[in-house]
C-alpha cells in the first residue's frame, strides 16, 4: 500500500505523507521527517475521508504510527487496500 496522506499536528502544521500500512484502529506513515511528538494529537487525512482524529504513537526511522481516536470503518480500509 502507498496511498498519498496528510496529518495537521498541535501546531496546525502539515505533513504530507504516504500510507503504507492501514487498519480500522491507525495507520504507518512513511516519509514523516518532521515528526509530531508521541502521544501528540494529530488529525489525518487519507484521500477525501477525513479529518480523522488521531495520536502518533511511535517512530521507526522516517515511519510514524499514528492511532485514530475512533476506529474508522472496514470498508474504508478495504477500498484502500484494494487501490
Amino acid at each position: 500500500m502507498k496511498i498519498p496522506g496528510t496529518y495537521v499536528d498541535e501546531c496546525r502544521t502539515q505533513h504530507d505523507v504516504t500510507v503504507v500500512d492501514l487498519s480500522c484502529a491507525g495507520c504507518r506513515v512513511a516519509g514523516d521527517r518532521n515528526s509530531a511528538a508521541a502521544g501528540s494529537v494529530v488529525r489525518f487525512f487519507i484521500g477525501a475521508i477525513g479529518p480523522i482524529e488521531g495520536r502518533a504513537e511511535a517512530r521507526c526511522g522516517d515511519d510514524l504510527r499514528i492511532s485514530f481516536v475512533n476506529p474508522i470503518e472496514p470498508r474504508i480500509v478495504e477500498h484502500f487496500a484494494a487501490a
